[in-house]
């Protein structure tokens, strides 16, 4: 579930493995995009996409930061009124 393959994150970024909390965090926004394609609303997309890009930010990794943050924009601006996480 992509919840638990975004949980990891909290502890690598807690400890400034800042590169595995991206790594982390981009298999769980692939889980969400997967999810969202069918229609269903995973757990939490936006705050995964947001701790991945803080997490690119805090471990120099700018582009990644740059990309993502695109993507979060893209996100809300689809569903601005979405609850982020199911209902």
């Amino acid at each position: 579930d992509q919840h638990l393959q975004h949980m990891s994150s909290h502890t690598f970024f807690r400890t400034g493995h800042y590169h595995e909390a991206v790594e982390s965090n981009k298999i769980a926004v692939a889980s969400d995009a997967a999810f969202l394609k069918h229609g269903l609303v995973p757990y939490g997309p936006g705050h995964d996409l947001a701790f991945l890009v803080c997490s690119a930010l805090w471990g120099g990794e700018r582009a990644v930061a740059y990309r993502y943050s695109t993507e979060l924009q893209q996100l809300y601006t689809k569903a601005p009124s979405r609850q982020d996480g199911p209902s």
